[in-house]
């Protein structure tokens, strides 16, 4: 059975079209846009991909994430955290 940290390395590699060996637990979601082809970096869609990977998260290991617990998971460690807190 996978573990967390595999499940959300492949969660986050898909989302950021990354590949899996690039997906450190220390990253930020910021370090993996910046590797994410195409990725420019505008400012217009800061937070997008981060939404977007809270949104993963919540669907790959089934748990609601509150708004206000959101800003608080800024990268893969956090997650990983997180989800371990709420579902081991």
């Amino acid at each position: 059975m996978a573990t967390v940290e595999d499940r959300m390395k492949k969660i986050i590699a898909n989302l950021f079209e990354v590949q899996e060996s690039d997906v450190t637990p220390i990253m930020a979601w910021e370090d993996l846009e910046a590797l994410a082809p195409g990725h420019i970096s505008d400012g217009a869609e800061d937070g997008l991909m981060a939404r977007e990977a809270i949104l993963a998260v919540e669907e790959e290991f089934e748990i609601e994430i509150p708004e206000e617990e959101e800003s608080k998971i800024t990268g893969v460690q956090a997650a990983i955290a997180y989800v371990n807190a709420r579902t081991l």
